[in-house]
């Protein structure tokens, strides 16, 4: 299952724009799709809400702790996202979390 920020924006009233939601706006609406289901939920993350990689690393991590199994973010750039991805694995392994 998938989340959609276009959905999401049609079913509180807001136009679906790269700056319509905030980072806790759809990481809240995803975990209660996550509850509300025993299916795999992947999260549409924007654009990771954030300019630098660890911003996006954040968004990614606070995404997987809050039990999905897979996250996209459609409006950034490869390169950044890798870097984001990088960035949150050292974040994930300096905590301790395997």
């Amino acid at each position: 299952m998938a989340t959609t920020s276009a959905g999401y924006g049609f079913a509180v009233g807001k136009h679906n724009s790269l700056n319509a939601f905030s980072r806790d706006e759809i990481l809240d609406s995803t975990v209660e799709t996550v509850n509300a289901t025993a299916l795999p939920v992947l999260a549409d993350l924007e654009a990771g809400f954030g300019t630098a990689s660890q911003a996006c690393a954040e968004t990614f991590g606070q995404a997987a702790r809050g039990g999905f199994m897979r996250a996209a973010m459609e409006h950034g750039t490869f390169t950044y996202a890798a870097e984001a991805v990088a960035d949150g694995e050292a974040s994930r392994r300096t905590a301790g979390d395997n």
